[in-house]
C-alpha cells in the first residue's frame, strides 16, 4: 500500500520536528520552513494534505491557501490550518478560505492524527467519487455513440453500394474481353482503374466510419463548414426516409451544398475535430426524431427541415444556429434536457444520453456553450452553440 504525502508548513524547526516524528511512521512527510519553500515543493511532487501554519513571516498562511485555491491543480489538495489563535474571526477567515479543518496550538497529539486520518480518508473517498463519475461519463459518451450506429452503418452501406456495382461491371467486363480473346491493353488498363477509383471511395467510407467510432479524440485543423456538410452526408439516407432536408446558410446566405469546393477560412477550427462531429450527429439525430414525432400527429404529412446557420460573432468566435421544424421544448424538458438520461421518449426506444454527452464535450472539450430554446417564428426548436476558437 502506497504511503499518503503530508506537506508540513511552519517557520519554527520545533515544530517541524515534532510533526515529523508524530505523523511519519504512518504516512510520507514533507516538511517545508516557509510558504514559499512549499509552493516551490508542491510544483514537483503531489501531496494528499496539507498541516499550514498561519503565522509566519513574508506570506503567511492565509495567502498560502488563497494561492493554492487559485491553482486548478492544488486546489483540492485538503488544508488544515495550525494556529495559536481561537477568535472566531480567524477560525472563520480560515474557512472562508477552503480550509476542511483547523487545530489549535498545542495541540493534542491522538486529536492531530485523528483529523489527519480523517481528512485523507475523505478525500481517498472523493477521488474514488471523481473516477467513477469519469468512468460513467466515457460509458454514457460511448452509448450515446452507439445509439446511432444503425444509422451509420446504412449510410456506409447505401454509399458503398454504387462503387461496389460499378468494381463488380468493370470484373465483368474483363471476364467477358478475356473469354472471347478481345483484351486489349487500353481496355484491361481502363476497367482497372475505374474499379481502383472505386476502391479508392470505399476505403473513404472506412476511414470515415472507424473515425467516427474511433476511442482517441486528437486535436486537428479542420473546418465547420466542410464537417458539417460531412455529417449531413452520414445521416443523408435517413434524413431522405422521413422527408427531411437541410440547408446550410452562412450569415443567412443559402450554401450551395454540392460546392465540394466552397472554402471559407473564417470558419477553420483546431480542436478535437471528432468529438465536435459526434456533436452535430447527435444534435441532427434529435433535431429528426422531433420533426417525426410531431408529424405523426398530423394527417397531411408535410416536409421537414433543418437550417443550419453560421456565422462570426467577434474575432475568434464562432455561432452555429440549428433550427428545425418539429415538436419544439415543453416547460419540463426545457429544465432537465442536458440531464444523463433524461429522454421525453420511451427509456426502451431512446437512451436521452445524447444531450447530455453534447454539453459535456462543447464546455469540458471546446470551452464553448450549447443551448436549446424554442423557435420563436415558427414551429420547433433552435440549437445555439458558441463555439470559441481560441
Amino acid at each position: 500500500m502506497i504511503n499518503k504525502t503530508i506537506l508540513v508548513v511552519d517557520d519554527e524547526e520545533s515544530n517541524l520536528y515534532l510533526l515529523n516524528n508524530l505523523l511519519s511512521s504512518t504516512y510520507d512527510v514533507k516538511s517545508a520552513y516557509s510558504a514559499q519553500h512549499a509552493l516551490n515543493i508542491l510544483n514537483k511532487i503531489e501531496v494528499d494534505l496539507i498541516l499550514l501554519d498561519i503565522q509566519m513571516p513574508e506570506m503567511d498562511g492565509f495567502e498560502m491557501a488563497f494561492k493554492l485555491k487559485e491553482d486548478e491543480k492544488l486546489a483540492d489538495i485538503p488544508i488544515i490550518f495550525l494556529t495559536a489563535q481561537k477568535e472566531e474571526k480567524t477560525i472563520s477567515y480560515a474557512f472562508n478560505l477552503g480550509a476542511e479543518d483547523y487545530i489549535t496550538k498545542p495541540f493534542l497529539k491522538e486529536e492531530l492524527k485523528a483529523r489527519v486520518h480523517t481528512h485523507l480518508k475523505t478525500r481517498e473517498l472523493q477521488q474514488r467519487l471523481t473516477k467513477q463519475n469519469e468512468v460513467q461519463s466515457n460509458i454514457l459518451i460511448n452509448q450515446a455513440r452507439l445509439s446511432f450506429l444503425d444509422d451509420i452503418i446504412k449510410s456506409v452501406s447505401l454509399k458503398c453500394k454504387m462503387p461496389i456495382s460499378f468494381i463488380e461491371a468493370n470484373l465483368t467486363n474483363l471476364k467477358s474481353a478475356y473469354l472471347s480473346d478481345e483484351m486489349t491493353q487500353d481496355y484491361f488498363l481502363s476497367n482497372v482503374n475505374r474499379s481502383i477509383e472505386n476502391i479508392k471511395i470505399i476505403e473513404e467510407l472506412v476511414k470515415e466510419f472507424n473515425e467516427y467510432f474511433s476511442k482517441e479524440s486528437k486535436d486537428e485543423n479542420f473546418n465547420i463548414i466542410v464537417l458539417i456538410k460531412k455529417v449531413l452526408d452520414i445521416l443523408n439516407a435517413t434524413m431522405v426516409k422521413h422527408a427531411i432536408y437541410s440547408i446550410i446558410e452562412i450569415e443567412n446566405e443559402q450554401l450551395n451544398l454540392f460546392d465540394i469546393q466552397y472554402e471559407d477560412s473564417r470558419f477553420d477550427m483546431y480542436g478535437k475535430k471528432n468529438d465536435f462531429m459526434q456533436v452535430l450527429i447527435n444534435i441532427l439525430n434529435n433535431a429528426k426524431e422531433s420533426i417525426c414525432e410531431r408529424f405523426e400527429t398530423v394527417s397531411e404529412f408535410p416536409e421537414g427541415l433543418i437550417k443550419i446557420n453560421l456565422s462570426v460573432d467577434g474575432e475568434n468566435d464562432i455561432k452555429i444556429e440549428i433550427h428545425d421544424n418539429g415538436l419544439g421544448l415543453n416547460n419540463s424538458t426545457k429544465e432537465r434536457m442536458f440531464e444523463p438520461y433524461f429522454s421525453t421518449k420511451d427509456v426502451v426506444e431512446n437512451s436521452g444520453i445524447g444531450l447530455y454527452m453534447c454539453k459535456k464535450i462543447i464546455e469540458e472539450n471546446m470551452n464553448s456553450t450549447i443551448d436549446i430554446v424554442n423557435n420563436e417564428d415558427d414551429f420547433g426548436a433552435v440549437c445555439i452553440l458558441n463555439i470559441k476558437k481560441s
